[in-house]
């Protein structure tokens, strides 16, 4: 997925860190949006939608970092709080629930159900 985003960019560009972290995050809303349902269940609460949990969760994997760390990160970058669509930033044990409730080894299988094809290795 990164070579992919890496590419589309003119090669005379330097590319940040930033900018990277930026399109993974847009990527992973977009792949979230299209394989995942809007809410878990049909009475959730409604604070943010799965793939916005996901994205946060690619995020996670991303800057090799745990819980804490992506949502703090999240909540210090207007631009990712802007490209999430989020009103509020989850607390970290909203994620970790969500690979709890998605098994598998440390939430592969939620990976694996947004994006079949892939190894969860290579997000």
């Amino acid at each position: 997925m990164l070579r992919s985003i890496t590419r589309s960019l003119p090669p005379t560009r330097r590319i940040c860190h930033d900018e990277i972290a930026v399109a993974v995050a847009r990527e992973a809303l977009k792949v979230g949006r299209r394989s995942l349902p809007k809410y878990a269940r049909e009475f959730s609460r409604r604070d943010y939608t799965l793939p916005q949990l996901f994205a946060l969760l690619v995020l996670r994997k991303f800057f090799r970092t745990d819980f804490r760390g992506v949502i703090s990160l999240v909540q210090e970058w207007a631009k990712l709080w802007e490209i999430l669509g989020l009103s509020k930033v989850s607390n970290d044990s909203t994620l970790w629930h969500v690979e709890q409730k998605n098994p598998g080894k440390r939430g592969s299988e939620f990976f694996s159900l947004a994006v079949p094809s892939r190894d969860v290795s290579e997000v």
